[in-house]
């Protein structure tokens, strides 16, 4: 999902960067709206083909009976929320494309703290919300994700560059799709080839036991730190050079 929204979010901040900086606000525009809707329906196939896909995949690598249900207990909600994380990486490709990298920063800032407080709220259950356990972090983290959105499309209402005036814009169009879709396939396969090889080696890794998938896990994430201050330069570098 990620790898995805990420991929296909640079390729709408970098026609979009082009159209700007050859002053083409009507182009920019047009490709702002259909962006928008462009990387959602994306989310939506992988919700779809998740649900379907995922219990064979935790299989594969390892997860059985109790184990598989966990992960399912967890990928699940995640998948029904995908479109909203699709939502907030196409508002933020757009932001981005302007100049505007903070208001996605603030979200994450937000986002984080909140985890904070609801992950532990809907994990163990408090007054009326009832424990949760696993399922209760995804929850967390889907509400979160809405939230955001709410937030970004507010901001990007600010740039002008979407609207309301004419709602044939929101319209897909397999031409601009089609632009998208060539511009961004090659960055997703950037993303996923990552995912990909961490699949690759959890599940060699799950040879050991559900114990040394944790760790794996643990610092799989403390690696992917190191590659942050890649990827936002990577981020500022495509919005200046497309812009100019």
């Amino acid at each position: 999902i990620i790898g995805f929204g990420y991929g296909f979010s640079s390729s709408i901040t970098a026609l979009l960067g082009n159209a700007l900086g050859k002053k083409k606000y009507k182009l920019a525009s047009i490709y702002a709206h259909k962006g928008l809707i462009f990387v959602p329906i994306i989310g939506l196939i992988l919700s779809i083909l998740g649900y379907f896909f995922s219990p064979s995949l935790f299989m594969l690598l390892g997860a059985k009976e109790e184990y598989l249900q966990i992960s399912l207990d967890y990928i699940n909600p995640i998948l029904f929320g995908a479109i909203f994380f699709m939502f907030n990486f196409s508002l933020n490709s757009i932001l981005v494309a302007t100049g505007d990298t903070k208001t996605y920063r603030n979200s994450l800032i937000f986002g984080f703290f909140a985890n904070l407080a609801l992950n532990p709220l809907f994990m163990y259950g408090f007054l009326f919300i009832p424990a949760m356990g696993i399922k209760g972090i995804a929850l967390a983290t889907v509400l979160i994700q809405v939230i955001n959105m709410f937030y970004l499309f507010y901001k990007v209402l600010q740039t002008k560059l979407i609207h309301f005036e004419k709602l044939e814009y929101f319209i897909p169009n397999i031409k601009v799709y089609k632009q998208f879709f060539v511009q961004g396939m090659p960055a997703s396969i950037n993303m996923l080839t990552m995912a990909i090889g961490s699949l690759i080696l959890t599940y060699f890794v799950s040879h050991y036991g559900m114990y040394a998938v944790a760790g794996y896990g643990i610092g799989y994430r403390v690696e992917q730190l190191m590659l942050l201050p890649a990827l936002g330069l990577s981020t500022a570098v495509l919005t200046l050079v497309s812009n100019n």
